[in-house]
C-alpha cells in the first residue's frame, strides 16, 4: 500500500460531542405587512339610563346636615335655597368710649355708631372682643337706619380714666 504524504486513511466515527452554548441573539427582521380589519362586532344593550334624568320641581330645601339625597330627579341650575335664619352678620367692630376728665355718675350712657345697611326691624347682638377698660356693655339696638346705639354703664367716679371697650355688633338674620 502506498501513502501519499499528509494523507492517512479515514478512521470510524467518533461519538456525539456536547451542545455548545447558545449564541446571540440576531437583528429584528422588517415589520410585516398589516393585516385585513377583523369583523364589527354586535352593538351593545342599552344601558339603565336610556332616557334623559328628568328634572325637579320641588323647591330646594333649607341648609342643614348635609346629605347626598334619594331623590332620582336633577337639580335645575339656578335654583336658590331659602335663606337661613339665625345667621350672625357682622355690621360694625371697634372700641367705644371716651377719656373723661371729671365724672360723677351713674348709670348707661349711650354711644351712637353708624352701621350702613341695618334697618330698626334688625336685631342687633353686641360682643366683647376683649377686656373692657372702665365700663362695661349694657346693650346694644338700632336707633335709626344705618345707626346702632350702644349703651356702656360707666364708674361712678371717673377722674382722668379712660373708657375703652372692644366690641363687635352682629345683625341676626
Amino acid at each position: 500500500m502506498i501513502r501519499s504524504l499528509g494523507y492517512g486513511l479515514r478512521g470510524a466515527v467518533g461519538t456525539k460531542g456536547d451542545t455548545g452554548a447558545k449564541g446571540d441573539t440576531g437583528a429584528q427582521g422588517p415589520k410585516g405587512d398589516t393585516g385585513t380589519a377583523g369583523a364589527k362586532g354586535d352593538a351593545g344593550a342599552a344601558g339603565s339610563n336610556a332616557t334623559a334624568t328628568p328634572l325637579g320641581t320641588a323647591a330646594p330645601k333649607a341648609s342643614g346636615t348635609a346629605t347626598a339625597g334619594t331623590s332620582a330627579n336633577a337639580a335645575h341650575e339656578d335654583h336658590v335655597h331659602p335663606a337661613q335664619a339665625g345667621v350672625l352678620t357682622q355690621v360694625a367692630v371697634g372700641t367705644i368710649g371716651e377719656t373723661l376728665l371729671l365724672s360723677l355718675s351713674l348709670g348707661v350712657k349711650r354711644y351712637t355708631i353708624a352701621a350702613p345697611g341695618v334697618t330698626t326691624a334688625d336685631r342687633i347682638v353686641a360682643a366683647l372682643t376683649g377686656p373692657p377698660q372702665n365700663g362695661t356693655l349694657q346693650d346694644a339696638f338700632v336707633s335709626a337706619a344705618g345707626t346702632i346705639s350702644v349703651g356702656l354703664l360707666l364708674p361712678t367716679l371717673g377722674i382722668g380714666s379712660v373708657v375703652a371697650v372692644p366690641i363687635a355688633l352682629y345683625k341676626i338674620s
